[in-house]
C-alpha cells in the first residue's frame, strides 16, 4: 500500500488521542474524556506499527497509551478489551497480537484513520466521510477543537 502524502503529523494524532481519552477543556468548559477509547486506539496503533510498518503515534504517546490503559484497566469497559494482553501493556508493546484473529473493524478503522483523514494545515480543511470509524475514534465536537 502506498503511504499517503497528506496526513496528520504524529503529534496531531497524539493530541487527538489524549483529548478523546482524557478530561480536557474546550472554550473554557471541561469535557469528559472516555478511557474506553484507549482500547481501540491501542489496537489500531499496534496494527499500523507492527503489521503495516506505518506508525501514526509517536513512540512517547504509544508508551503513554500503554501506561494509561494499564492504569485504568479496571474502569475500562470495551468490547475489544479481551484482545489486549495486560502483560504486553506493562511492557509497552503490541507485538504479541495475533492479527489473524483481530476483527476487520479494527484494521479498517486504523487504515481509514491514517490514509483517509487529511491534515488541515496541508489541505485547508478536513472533510472525512461519515463512517463507522467514529464508533472507534470517538466523535469530537469539531476537529479544530482536537488540534
Amino acid at each position: 500500500m502506498t503511504k499517503s502524502a497528506i496526513r496528520f503529523k504524529p503529534e496531531q494524532f497524539d493530541s487527538i488521542l489524549k483529548r478523546i481519552a482524557c478530561e480536557h477543556e474546550v472554550n473554557g468548559e471541561t469535557v469528559a474524556g472516555n478511557p474506553n477509547m484507549l482500547v481501540p486506539w491501542y489496537l489500531m496503533a499496534s496494527y499500523m506499527y507492527y503489521e503495516k510498518d506505518d506508525p501514526f503515534l509517536t513512540d512517547e504517546c504509544f508508551d503513554w497509551l500503554c501506561k494509561e490503559l494499564d492504569e485504568k484497566w479496571d474502569e475500562v469497559d470495551h468490547w475489544h478489551k479481551d484482545l489486549v494482553d495486560r502483560d504486553a501493556l506493562k511492557a509497552g508493546t503490541g507485538y504479541q497480537i495475533d492479527w489473524s484473529k483481530m476483527p476487520t473493524r479494527i484494521k479498517d478503522a486504523a487504515t481509514h484513520l491514517v490514509y483517509k483523514y487529511t491534515s488541515p494545515d496541508e489541505v485547508g480543511k478536513i472533510t472525512p466521510p461519515p463512517s463507522d470509524i467514529d464508533d472507534l475514534l470517538g466523535t469530537p465536537t469539531s476537529i479544530e477543537d482536537l488540534l
